[in-house]
């Protein structure tokens, strides 16, 4: 499991600080990445977001969504609507924010180029990686709730054959 984990300072805000470590130590959690907009050295005079650091990382995002078959789950700000075409896009309600659904399309991208597009199901182009992006969304890996996505923090985590029989 991999958390990118975003809030303004990490000392006041980072939440559950000795839990995510112990989930470290034993294995549960592969990679906590913090997001912290206004911890230096970064601000001044710039600020660092989730999406930021998704960028940073597309070989892990990639890895986890593709390879590995994870799910993606967000809690925060995802009031924004994806306007597409058609009739049933108008109304759809985005990952998060456009940044956040930027850096997922990119790192898919990032992998099928460095795999020389061997990876089956790895987009290509910016219009294979918006496919993939809507087949991922229609498929229910990205867990959403009325118009807010919920769940603890952005995660990327694959399921067992194993955890689905429960």
């Amino acid at each position: 499991m991999v958390v990118f984990y975003g809030c303004r300072r990490e000392k006041e805000e980072l939440l559950y600080k000795e839990e995510w470590e112990m989930y470290k130590r034993e294995g549960v959690l592969t990679a906590l990445v913090g997001a912290f907009q206004f911890d230096k050295p970064h601000y001044p005079p710039k600020m660092v977001f989730v999406a930021d650091r998704m960028a940073e990382q597309p070989d892990l995002i990639s890895t986890n969504l593709l390879e590995k078959g994870g799910y993606f789950f967000m809690c925060g700000p995802a009031g924004h609507s994806e306007r597409g075409s058609g009739a049933e896009d108008s109304c759809r309600v985005a990952v998060a924010t456009p940044s956040v659904q930027k850096a997922l399309k990119a790192a898919v991208r990032a992998i099928a180029s460095v795999l020389k597009c061997g990876k089956a199901g790895a987009p290509k182009s910016e219009a294979e990686a918006d496919k993939w992006f809507k087949d991922f969304m229609d498929a229910g890996r990205v867990q959403r709730r009325g118009k807010a996505i919920w769940a603890l923090a952005p995660l990327f985590f694959p399921i067992s054959s194993k955890d689905k029989e429960l």
